[in-house]
């Protein structure tokens, strides 16, 4: 799996949203991968990053996501 460099946040309950369009690790029980969020959905994801950003299939399980801190 490939790893972010940036400093990631807490993780967040599945009932809240991300603020920003953006690329997001969600945990799917116990499996993390990285999803796209993008107005106002999430998208399925993988286990690369870049193919989560390709992604057009959204995706309505509701887990939990963490972002990365600015």
């Amino acid at each position: 799996m490939e790893k972010m460099k940036q400093k990631l946040s807490g993780w967040f309950p599945e009932d809240v949203k991300p603020a920003r369009n953006g690329i997001y690790q969600r945990d799917f029980f116990g499996f993390i991968y990285y999803c796209k969020w993008k107005n106002g959905k999430w998208f399925f994801g993988s286990c690369n990053y870049q193919k989560a950003k390709e992604s057009r299939d959204v995706n309505s399980v509701l887990v939990p996501w963490r972002g990365i801190v600015k």
